[in-house]
């Protein structure tokens, strides 16, 4: 229990930004560019990034006292 609060503690609100960050930027090059018929297509092969991203972000291990 004590590493899931320490991990929450140390990567989460970094993760939380970076999301914020990505998939708005993503929605709206999506909606303005994207045709109808590639819109699903290019969220998911973004999606797959998105969760190389977040294992990488998972599997790091922090410098003690670390902050993302």
């Amino acid at each position: 229990m004590d590493a899931l609060v320490e991990k929450l503690r140390t990567k989460w609100k970094g993760a939380v930004v970076a999301s914020w960050r990505f998939w708005p930027a993503v929605n709206i090059f999506n909606f303005a560019f994207i045709p109808v018929h590639f819109r699903v297509l290019y969220t998911n092969c973004l999606s797959v990034f998105w969760s190389g991203y977040m294992s990488h972000v998972n599997a790091r291990r922090l410098a003690p006292g670390a902050v993302v």
